[in-house]
């Protein structure tokens, strides 16, 4: 299990970027398959999928009406860039979401909990 972390990127709906991210972090993580075979003095596994969960820290403009899109059960785009400058593209599905009002005038941040749904790039 690898914990990743950043502080830009975006999150879209359609081709649309609705929240600017000022943190991020999620784990990616495979699930395990028991290979053992009966009598093996020890335990075997394989790889089968890889899974990812994490949230992002956003800025979100109050007067955006997409902004209203982002709740539990959404399908998003995330585009992250870690710290290293490496960008990464990929579907997920918004889990939770929990609104700061506390912001420059205007903006509100929102804790976004995610899962991915999908092939990254």
């Amino acid at each position: 299990m690898a914990l990743i972390s950043g502080n830009e990127g975006s999150v879209k709906i359609g081709a649309n970027s609705i929240a600017e991210v000022r943190n991020f972090k999620y784990t990616m993580s495979a699930n395990l398959a028991d290979t053992s075979t009966l009598g093996s003095e020890f335990g075997k596994v394989r790889k089968t999928q890889k899974n990812a969960s994490g949230s992002v820290e956003c800025w979100a403009d109050l007067d955006n009406a997409q902004q209203n899109q982002l709740v539990a059960g959404a399908a998003i785009s995330l585009v992250l860039v870690h710290t290293d400058g490496k960008q990464v593209t990929f579907p997920a599905v918004i889990e939770t979401v929990e609104v700061d009002q506390g912001g420059p005038t205007g903006v509100c941040q929102r804790t976004i909990n995610w899962k991915s749904n999908g092939a990254w790039s």
